[in-house]
């Protein structure tokens, strides 16, 4: 939520300046680092409860946003419709993602190991998300690519 707010904020700002804040471009990193650090322990990646710290380093979930100098103020205008294609995609990779956890959940269970295919894959879609994410806060204008490597 306060993410979304951030970037309509930020939204009028790049319109003008052709730059984000700052402040507010860290703010919504370390959200959105935080809220990956949450989602490795969600999905059964990490054993241990991510920490209240929004700093890097702290949780072995690697996640920053190089701040661009400049971004495009027309852009923004249409990246919410440009990310359409990857909401679909990945709308789709969750459903995957919830079957993936599923078998992970009774694999751990039975053989105390996560299989390293699924664990690929839930890694790959989180690094996808995260990528669409930054696209979409307005944090970058280079496209996300449709992969889930790294």
């Amino acid at each position: 939520m306060a993410a979304s707010a951030i970037t309509f904020i930020a939204w009028f700002v790049i319109l003008f300046t052709k730059r984000y804040p700052r402040e507010l471009f860290d703010f919504v990193v370390n959200i959105n680092r935080w809220n990956a650090n949450l989602a490795a322990y969600t999905f059964l990646m990490r054993d241990e409860y991510p920490p209240f710290s929004w700093d890097a380093g702290q949780y072995p979930v690697e996640y920053d946003v190089e701040y661009p100098e400049e971004l495009s103020r027309w852009l923004i205008f249409v990246k919410w419709i440009l990310a359409i294609p990857h909401v679909i995609v990945l709308a789709f990779l969750f459903i995957g993602m919830f079957i993936a956890l599923t078998v992970a959940w009774f694999a751990i269970l039975f053989t105390k190991r996560f299989p390293e295919s699924l664990f690929t894959f839930l890694v790959g879609v989180n690094r996808w998300t995260v990528r669409v994410n930054a696209y979409i806060n307005l944090q970058r204008d280079e496209y996300p690519p449709f992969s889930l490597e790294p």
